[in-house]
């Protein structure tokens, strides 16, 4: 539940720190006075989207702080324990708005997400307002009542109908490529052997179009390269001329080898020339090894030239590289004999499809069978809410019919149907039901859910819109019998709903110095009576009405005492 809630500059409230209880949280005020605003501070702390206007006039930022008491939460534990967030018996949630539209949450100190946020409080409070009315109110939207009432055994059903609805929709996709989208499967088939044959003539091998270019770019260096050999071996060998490198060498060491006798110190001079001779030797050999290397036809430089234009089409026409040719050149001999194969594979196909459909048909029936049981269950405790709610003659359908059309819900189309009152046929929730009765079916509905739900903390923003009298009573003692086993806190008009209040709390607004703030106060005893007394609307007879207070409070604590 939800203990304490402290604000600051939000909207019209300057600084504030409210105290609820157990039971039933009763706010009241006049209109104007920050009912809304009061609501709006503690759905911003659950997470709804912020507006900028919530910062207060001449503030930089709004602050919303809450603490809630977790007891036996285990849920809510489960979400922090996974979100790596401290776990206590207490849960503090704070929440600042920037004037500039920006959001800083934290929850037990660590700071996360609006989305985080949400997954964590949609397990702690339960607010009912004019956006959950519409939601009722649309057709589109029962299903999803009715399915989240009937639990987890149908959301498993549901997640097993989605899982067979995938593998349908793989087989008549496979189906589909067999048979091509107009059916003309032997077009197709010539198609991918025309492409099978030029991509197999190609004989395609990874890295040829990077070898041939290599070799082309040598064939068209060719001269160069034989240019620059015969230098070298003419500069060395002296083959056009007698002043070659070889031979100044030879003359060289035959002279030096005359003075060995003379001087032992050329000897090494003569080793070491007579090693250079042999380099140079080695030299001349090897460039002329490299020059036979460069031996190319004119065939060959053709074929070169012929092949890398057959390349650069292949490459062109099937992915812009060999890699990615060979790749399409398997991914289509697979599909070549899944088409030459197709009948067998057809039959196959169709023979799972069946199986699917069979299984897809089963899922539903299965699905419709729990949903309609679950309904009767829904309309028999509604029945039995409407009575206590002062509609003792109203009478509540869940509509469901089968349609053709299977969605990932299943085959049903569901629809509330209701009639107020005796004699009166069944009709479209939407189509019928007033206000008065729309607040006290809703009251009826979150009541039943939240048993359901085991929601901690239940918040009803004028619930007894458009009710009266001892209508408002029935409601009133609705709200007391929920507060025994969740926290309620509601905003009311009627002074039978203010007397059952726990938890009394009181809105109102002041202007001072060109500047208005509302405030909360929490009521004792003599203020609760004098707000049941204005609640009750009879301000020229004061003491009448507070007696009247009185004996509303006294007839409330007594009824309380009773549930």
């Amino acid at each position: 539940m939800i203990s304490k809630l402290k604000i600051k500059n939000f909207a019209l409230i300057k600084e504030q720190e409210i105290n609820f209880t157990n039971g039933l949280n009763v706010l009241s005020g006049e209109t104007g006075a920050g009912k809304s605003i009061l609501i709006n501070a503690i759905n911003f702390i659950l997470g709804n989207r912020a507006d900028k206007s919530y910062v207060r006039t001449g503030e930089q930022l709004a602050e919303v702080g809450a603490v809630f008491e977790l007891e036996n939460n285990n849920e809510v534990l489960s979400i922090l324990q996974d979100f790596g967030i401290e776990q206590d018996a207490e849960l503090v949630i704070s929440r600042k708005l920037f004037k500039d539209g920006k959001n800083e949450i934290r929850v037990n100190g660590e700071q996360v997400n609006l989305t985080m946020l949400k997954k964590v409080t949609s397990k702690l409070v339960d607010v009912y307002g004019q956006h959950e009315q519409q939601t009722l109110l649309n057709v589109s939207e029962h299903i999803k009542f009715i399915d989240v009432y009937a639990g987890e055994k149908l959301e498993s059903l549901k997640s097993e109908l989605n899982n067979q609805l995938e593998i349908k929709k793989d087989i008549e996709t496979q189906i589909k490529e067999i048979c091509g989208e107009s059916g003309s499967l032997e077009r197709e088939l010539d198609i991918l052997k025309f492409e099978l044959n030029e991509l197999n003539d190609a004989d395609l091998k990874v890295g040829e179009d990077d070898d041939l270019l290599e070799k082309k770019t040598k064939m068209n260096n060719t001269q160069k390269v034989a240019e620059a050999v015969t230098a070298l071996n003419n500069g060395i060998m002296g083959y056009d001329s007698e002043n070659s490198v070889i031979i100044t060498l030879n003359d060289v060491i035959r002279h030096l080898n005359g003075v060995l006798n003379i001087d032992a110190q050329f000897e090494d001079l003569s080793n070491r020339l007579s090693s250079v001779k042999i380099e140079l030797d080695d030299i001349v050999s090897t460039s002329n090894a490299i020059l036979q290397g460069y031996d190319w036809s004119e065939s060959d430089y053709n074929y070169i030239e012929e092949r890398l234009e057959v390349l650069k089409t292949i490459k062109r026409k099937y992915g812009g590289s060999i890699k990615s040719a060979i790749q399409y050149k398997e991914k289509i001999e697979e599909k070549i004999n899944l088409l030459e194969n197709s009948e067998l594979i057809l039959e196959k196909l169709n023979n799972q499809l069946e199986e699917t459909n069979l299984k897809i048909s089963e899922l539903c029936n299965n699905i419709s069978i729990i949903r309609k049981e679950k309904s009767e269950e829904l309309e028999l405790k509604l029945q039995n809410e409407f009575k206590e709610l002062g509609m003792k003659n109203a009478v509540f359908k869940v509509n469901i019919v089968q349609e053709e059309k299977i969605s990932n819900l299943g085959y049903d189309n569901v629809e509330f149907m209701f009639s107020a009152n005796l004699g009166e046929s069944l009709k479209p929730l939407a189509k019928v039901i007033s206000g008065g009765e729309m607040s006290r079916f809703m009251l009826a509905f979150k009541v039943v859910f939240g048993t359901k739900n085991l929601i901690d903390t239940m918040i009803f923003d004028e619930i007894d819109s458009g009710i009266s009298g001892a209508i408002g009573h029935a409601v009133a003692c609705k709200l007391a019998s929920i507060s025994k086993t969740s926290q309620v806190i509601t905003v009311t008009h009627l002074s039978t709903i203010g007397a059952m209040a726990d938890n009394h709390l009181l809105i109102q607004k002041q202007s001072t110095n060109n500047s208005t703030e509302s405030f909360v106060t929490q009521l004792d005893y003599q203020g609760q009576i004098a707000e049941i007394a204005r609640l009750a609307g009879n301000a020229t007879q004061i003491n009448v009405a507070l007696e009247y207070a009185r004996q509303l409070k006294l007839n409330a604590e007594n009824a309380k005492s009773q549930i």
